[in-house]
């Protein structure tokens, strides 16, 4: 299957979670995550704020909340990923992801762990997003070995493997429910 293929195979796959099972994969990666060392040790977490096809980042930013951490969000600006803090009210940004009103940028080379959204991820950690390859110039940016990057999905998002391009990067874990 090309990308474009897995892409709809994944988008129909979603539209039949009902919410329900959506809120319980949110809760179940919440768990996963905030238990990971990776996620212990972080001081400096960044965490997508998800679409409605997405699993919501919601608990995940509640616990790194309540762990004291600095969340970071990404935004999209002049079609690159720019790193702000998430702080107070949020508005609706580009392709209608919320981001902070305030944008207050932070240095991405400070990240010690990124939650990377997908459109489908394989057991390698090969990745497929929606097309605009933001995440992928972003992470090839980040310093390999001090960032760990984590993929989250829902099961029905998992492939034995996937097609990859040498601009992909993979991530370092998936975790899926």
């Amino acid at each position: 299957m090309s990308k474009e293929e897995i892409r709809k195979v994944v988008s129909e796959r979603i539209r039949q979670l009902d919410p329900e099972q959506k809120r319980r994969v949110a809760d179940k990666i919440r768990e996963l995550v905030c238990a990971l060392k990776e996620f212990i040790k972080a001081k400096v977490v960044m965490v997508y704020l998800a679409k409605e096809d997405e699993v919501d980042t919601t608990p995940v930013i509640d616990c790194a909340e309540r762990e004291c951490k600095c969340v970071v969000v990404p935004v999209v600006e002049n079609d690159e990923i720019k790193v702000c803090r998430l702080n107070g009210r949020l508005k609706r940004g580009k392709f209608g992801i919320l981001e902070p009103e305030s944008k207050e940028e932070v240095d991405p080379a400070g990240i010690d762990m990124i939650l990377v959204p997908g459109r489908a991820f394989d057991r390698k950690g090969n990745r497929i997003g929606r097309g605009k390859g933001y995440y992928d110039r972003f992470l090839s940016k980040l310093p390999p070995s001090k960032t760990a990057k984590v993929g989250i999905c829902f099961s029905c998002q998992l492939f034995d493997s996937l097609p990859v391009q040498s601009t992909d990067v993979p991530v370092d874990l998936v975790i899926s429910a």
